[in-house]
């Protein structure tokens, strides 16, 4: 989306390169052939909010490998974002982009992501969003977030998260019409009446692509997802998910 005003002879481009519900329209603008480094400063925000939205398509065949030979539940979280749902309501994400230096440093990334969190923290109180620690593997950069509820992760992230009862889903209008497996036996499926008999049965909602970890065994998952251990599961592209546990 982009819209052009005139500030004091001035090309003004606002860049919305999130959600348009979510935090943080980001502001890119140069005087027009006065001072072009602006554009430079401009383009390097806009490489680094196009990560989120791009994140991991190539390593989707990567991500379904290791889901689907590990055993111990932790050799999958290396290549692709993890939402990890705390028992408090709060939530943890480990996000995983590519990463080049060519474009921007490493110190570069985490000074941004440390102004995002700043301000969105100035404004919804300190604490909200924390970047936890960040580790460059591989060509994949790992940033870990700590979120003080779901608000401030669907706020910051690309990927919606509902956590909730099934009951509270279905109020909140996702559309029970769909297949889940059951998490002990994947052969074996359920569909809307039965999902709908669970009301008071703890649900994630996914509306992305990611690593789900839930704080207890995971009982049903959307077809369409990879099991890893009993509290983890694995979309395996864009769509909604829903996750009982």
């Amino acid at each position: 989306m982009h819209k052009k005003t005139a500030v004091n002879n001035t090309k003004m481009y606002i860049v919305s390169l999130k959600k348009s519900k979510g935090y943080g329209i980001l502001l890119c603008a140069y005087w027009a052939g006065y001072q072009p480094q602006f554009l430079e400063a401009a383009l390097k925000t806009v490489i680094f909010s196009k990560m989120r939205q791009c994140c991991a398509v190539c390593l989707v065949a990567v991500s379904f490998l290791l889901l689907a030979g590990c055993t111990n539940g932790n050799q999958e979280l290396e290549d692709k974002t993890v939402v990890t749902v705390e028992k408090d309501g709060s939530v943890k994400a480990k996000l995983v982009e590519s990463f080049a230096e060519s474009y921007y440093s490493q110190e570069e990334l985490i000074q941004m992501v440390n102004d995002e969190l700043a301000d969105y923290n100035s404004k919804h109180g300190e604490g909200s969003i924390i970047m936890d620690g960040y580790e460059l593997a591989d060509g994949l950069m790992h940033i870990d977030f700590s979120f003080a509820n779901v608000t401030a992760y669907n706020d910051y992230m690309d990927d919606d998260i509902f956590v909730g009862t099934v009951s509270e889903a279905y109020s909140a209008g996702y559309d029970f019409n769909r297949m889940l497996s059951k998490a002990s036996a994947s052969e074996n499926t359920i569909g809307k009446n039965d999902l709908m008999g669970m009301g008071d049965k703890k649900i994630v909602v996914l509306e992305g692509d990611a690593i789900v970890k839930t704080p207890s065994k995971i009982k049903y998952y959307s077809q369409g997802m990879l099991k890893g251990n009993a509290k983890t599961v694995s979309a395996v592209g864009d769509g909604i998910y829903f996750v009982v546990y």
